[in-house]
């Protein structure tokens, strides 16, 4: 007889989850330079707020909002 008492992972949720962390990545990266421009603009037009997110944070924002929209929609 074979054991089934033991909790394994199951498959399907660990490929929705590496499929997940890709197209946020993909999605981190192509924000980058949307991110930078408005970061830029902003500083430019003297809104110091925009100090606190940085480039960084804008696009991780903007692919945290994006990539669950995608799953959502399957």
């Amino acid at each position: 007889m074979s054991d089934r008492t033991q909790k394994g992972l199951d498959p399907a949720r660990t490929n929705r989850r590496t499929e997940y962390r890709v197209y946020f990545t993909i999605i981190f990266i192509l924000a980058l330079p949307f991110a930078a421009f408005g970061w830029f603009r902003d500083l430019f037009r003297g809104d110091i707020t925009a100090l606190h997110s940085g480039i960084v944070g804008r696009a991780l924002k903007e692919a945290g909002v994006i990539t669950p929209k995608i799953f959502l929609t399957w």
